[in-house]
């Protein structure tokens, strides 16, 4: 039957916000890796927010992913600590520091995570049904070294290094490997105590 990719294939090249060529970079890298019963959607709507893609399988679970395009060289990035608050995500160009915070990745996916979770799995255990739940972050054309570096005082804070299975971080390496365990662990599962096909159409984007 093949598997399900909405918008579909053929359409890609229509999107209203065009794909980056990191985004179809990863489409790919997804289209090519997973198995057929995971569905892909790409910028679904989830109640107002837009990730990049969504992967769901009726008998395992569901992934949300960011996809940054940044090249790490173009400026200078790091981050500053806030004592009780998230740290900032900052950079500096041409002399001139300015907050990437609304633009970052951690605290989207951990946004994503939780709206997901809180509003479109009512069917869900309160706390595991975040199992069923995979919320990542891919940089494919950075060192998957210098990614988890930069992100990992977000990921400590929003307190994603617990289960790092459900809050993959990955970059170029991962993708040029093709290695999907790494920049989706959770893809080998087939099924799961808290996901079946009801749940399922809960968290499948419309």
């Amino acid at each position: 039957m093949g598997r399900l990719v909405s918008p579909p294939v053929d359409q890609l090249d229509k999107l209203r916000q065009p794909l980056t060529k990191g985004e179809r970079l990863v489409f790919d890298f997804f289209h090519t890796h997973l198995s057929e019963d995971w569905e892909i959607y790409i910028q679904p709507h989830l109640n107002g927010l837009r990730p990049d893609f969504v992967v769901l399988n009726p008998n395992a679970g569901i992934a949300i992913f960011e996809v940054k395009d940044w090249d790490l060289d173009a400026m200078d990035y790091w981050v500053e600590g806030r004592p009780g608050k998230s740290p900032l995500l900052l950079a500096k160009k041409d002399g001139k520091r300015f907050s990437l915070q609304s633009q970052n990745p951690i605290e989207k996916i951990y946004r994503y995570k939780q709206e997901l979770h809180d509003l479109y799995c009512p069917r869900l255990e309160k706390n595991a049904g975040f199992a069923v739940i995979t919320a990542g972050v891919i940089f494919p054309y950075t060192p998957d070294k210098r990614v988890n570096e930069l992100l990992s005082p977000f990921l400590h804070y929003r307190g994603m290094t617990q289960y790092p299975q459900y809050t993959p971080v990955s970059g170029a390496d991962s993708i040029q490997e093709g290695n999907i365990r790494k920049v989706f662990p959770e893809s080998s599962r087939r099924s799961s105590g808290y996901m079946n096909a009801e749940m399922a159409k809960d968290l499948r984007p419309c």
